[in-house]
């Protein structure tokens, strides 16, 4: 027959050496990993708030363009010189829409004439017989 008046309750009890250190292996043991835990969740938020943050500009940057109905990108233009009225003109090769017209700098003021070869002072005009003679 058991004795009911045998009970068991949860008191203290002294450790003894072996479970010290036992219990001081396992402490340590916990810290450690605590500590490659914490470190690990800190780089994962990182990487998320970078990531979170990357996004949010992305659709900040979306719902811009759409708003706007417009967009940048490169567009390829034509420059023209206008040399009678000193002035440059950017022209859009998509549209043909002039997108800039401004006076022409001083170095673009410079014009290229081109010289004749020292040979043929004048490559366009045939010579006669007779001026040939004549020279």
């Amino acid at each position: 027959m058991e004795d009911d008046r045998i009970q068991k309750k949860t008191l203290e009890a002294p450790l003894s050496t072996n479970e010290k250190v036992e219990y001081q292996k396992k402490l340590v043991s916990m810290i450690v990993e605590r500590q490659n835990k914490e470190a690990h969740q800190k780089l994962e938020n990182d990487r998320m708030k970078s990531d979170i943050k990357k996004l949010t500009g992305d659709i900040d940057a979306l719902a811009n363009t759409l708003d706007r109905g417009c967009e940048w990108r490169d567009i390829e233009v034509r420059k023209d010189y206008d040399f009678e009225n000193r002035r440059v003109h950017f022209i859009r090769l998509d549209t043909y829409e002039v997108i800039e017209d401004r006076e022409m700098s001083e170095l673009e003021l410079q014009m290229n004439i081109p010289f004749p070869e020292e040979d043929d002072p004048d490559p366009d005009h045939e010579i006669d017989q007779d001026e040939s003679e004549a020279a």
